[in-house]
């Protein structure tokens, strides 16, 4: 499976962890209570995936990502800005359509998407603003993509169905690539500037969070 395109909100993961990659840590490390929640609906499409007489169209119109936990390790870079590196834990499930066509014949399947339980790393240098209803983010350094494992029985219905057509096709068409296609989404995060930014509403922490940050902001001020 290649890229999913991100709608109406920046970014599968940048939305959610962004927040929680801004924020200070007594110790290097700290975690937030209020983030540890489920996210709506964060991506919609693959751009087609063509191997010889096979094409694939992915969609999954409705998911939903659940933020187990998460553990922020951050440190002030020296020029204002602060290097950081969130480990994050994650689950969700949602629908999952494929637009199918082998040897000019077409199909659609559909089929639940799960994404298991798994335990990433997002590294990240940040500029934050203090803002008198909350904080305002900015990403100066952001990896291109974020890779999220998947699985449903589609998958291997569809690799399946691959394999059938390799036989026909002497070997033209590449399913193990497919498969893993099937198995990994690089979910892009938006590209750093302006258009990485995120403001953080004072409701979203907590007062000793928030006291936290502050204390945090000044030191590296002065």
């Amino acid at each position: 499976m290649r890229t999913l395109r991100i709608v109406r909100r920046p970014l599968l993961l940048a939305t959610l962890l962004l927040p929680a990659l801004a924020l200070p840590a007594a110790g290097g490390e700290l975690s937030f209570s209020r983030l540890n929640r489920s996210y709506a609906d964060l991506v919609t499409e693959a751009p087609p995936y063509e191997a010889g007489a096979l094409v694939l169209r992915l969609r999954s119109p409705s998911q939903t990502l659940i933020l187990q936990s998460h553990l922020l390790a951050l440190e002030p870079a020296g020029d204002g800005t602060w290097r950081a590196l969130l480990t994050a834990s994650f689950l969700g499930k949602g629908q999952l359509l494929a637009d199918l066509e082998l040897g000019g014949v077409a199909q659609q399947l559909t089929d639940e998407l799960v994404v298991p339980r798994q335990e990433i790393e997002l590294p990240a240098r940040l500029r934050i603003e203090r803002r008198p209803d909350g904080y305002r983010f900015e990403a100066v350094e952001l990896p291109p993509s974020l890779p999220v494992e998947i699985r449903s029985q589609l998958g291997n219905r569809l690799v399946g169905l691959c394999e059938t057509a390799a036989v026909f096709s002497f070997g033209s068409l590449d399913c193990s690539t497919l498969a893993r296609r099937l198995q990994r989404v690089d979910v892009p995060l938006p590209p750093p500037g302006p258009g990485a930014e995120l403001f953080l509403p004072l409701t979203e922490l907590t007062a000793e969070e928030r006291a936290t940050l502050d204390a945090l902001l000044k030191g590296e001020s002065r």
